[in-house]
């Protein structure tokens, strides 16, 4: 039954942002497009690689990993063919290109285990291009500011986002929960609905996979270009810069993600308490130790969706006073992962 659930529920999210983005494309092919490349991935053995359990891993069995490298290229090429066919051309190329080299840097990780330095100083050369190519408007803050602003919020998201892709389900139900928001929002908030479309569309795939027991894993092949889409994709389609009439926008990230980014920085505050190595995989986010007590992954997935899918739901009605209600936001996660870390386990 719960598969089921998240069937339909991945379904109905196609659904409702097809009916509002209009789109014209082939659904039901393109959706069969997904789940076919992935079943190859699957099936073909020198494709990817097994992540192997281990004493920190949340499953039990040798699972493959690195699907990323099918759905984030099925996602550029999708989106990006849609709009030339419209256009003419593609106009946000350069975010598509490095979409991709994360992704490509992401699959390397996976099959040659990269050391966390390496990966942040490819991560800073390849940030600091886009953003000196795209630099960001921020009327109050001069580009040599706004551009390291930028790089380091890409860097801190994406990392998040990847550290926080622990068990079944979680990453591809916070993701999908997060493209919401711009369904609720209002239209001075300009985010393509096509690209979240057919995001959904190319995930839908491994999104049947990574369904518990999970046999297949985005590994940072995934995650890493997911963490930068989730976070920018807000800020791709703004027409004027961000001033401190609209600088609710900047925060918006920090809302949309605020499970991930409560869980992940006082993990890492309590593992440097501890004098334990951040960098190293562990057991120790809230959700975690939260399946492990229940035994039960599915549950976490959907009262955590849950409870993220209500916090973004009423961020239309707080949008003004954004910065209110992201601390009451805040304080509300914090307890609940205190309360999870000290009572439940």
């Amino acid at each position: 039954m719960i598969k089921v659930f998240f069937v339909s529920f991945y379904l109905f999210l196609i659904l409702l942002f097809f009916y509002f983005s209009h789109s014209s494309v082939l659904s039901l092919f393109l959706l069969g497009l997904s789940i076919f490349l992935h079943i190859l991935f699957y099936k073909i053995s020198f494709l990817g690689n097994l992540d192997k359990p281990n004493e920190r891993s949340m499953h039990k069995i040798p699972t493959k990993k690195s699907a990323g490298i099918i759905f984030i290229p099925l996602f550029i090429f999708l989106s990006s063919g849609y709009e030339y066919l419209l256009n003419g051309r593609i106009t946000n190329l350069d975010f598509f290109i490095l979409l991709f080299c994360l992704c490509l840097l992401g699959f390397i990780d996976d099959i040659k285990n990269l050391s966390f330095k390496t990966k942040l100083l490819i991560e800073f050369v390849l940030f600091g291009i886009y953003f000196h190519l795209n630099p960001p408007s921020i009327s109050f803050v001069p580009n040599y500011f706004s551009i390291p602003i930028y790089v380091l919020l890409s860097i801190y998201f994406i990392n998040i986002v990847n550290f926080m892709d622990g068990i079944d389900s979680y990453l591809v139900i916070f993701s999908n929960l997060t493209l919401t928001i711009f369904l609720f929002w209002k239209t001075e908030y300009l985010f393509n609905l096509d690209l979240a479309y057919f995001f959904l569309i190319s995930i839908f795939g491994f999104s049947l996979f990574n369904i518990s027991k999970a046999r297949l894993f985005m590994g940072d092949a995934g995650s890493l270009p997911v963490g930068f889409f989730l976070f920018y994709s807000n800020f791709l389609f703004l027409k004027e810069p961000i001033s401190y009439e609209n600088f609710n926008i900047l925060l918006t990230p920090f809302l949309t993600l605020s499970i991930f980014v409560v869980d992940s920085v006082l993990t890492i505050f309590i593992r440097l308490q501890n004098k334990e190595n951040i960098f190293k995989a562990h057991k120790e986010h809230s959700y975690q130790k939260l399946s492990e007590n229940l035994h039960n992954t599915n549950k976490v997935v959907i009262l955590f969706g849950i409870f993220q899918f209500l916090t973004i739901l009423c961020t239309q009605f707080f949008m003004n006073q954004i910065l209110i209600y992201l601390s009451l936001v805040f304080l509300i996660k914090i307890i609940l992962y205190f309360y999870i870390r000290k009572r439940i386990v």
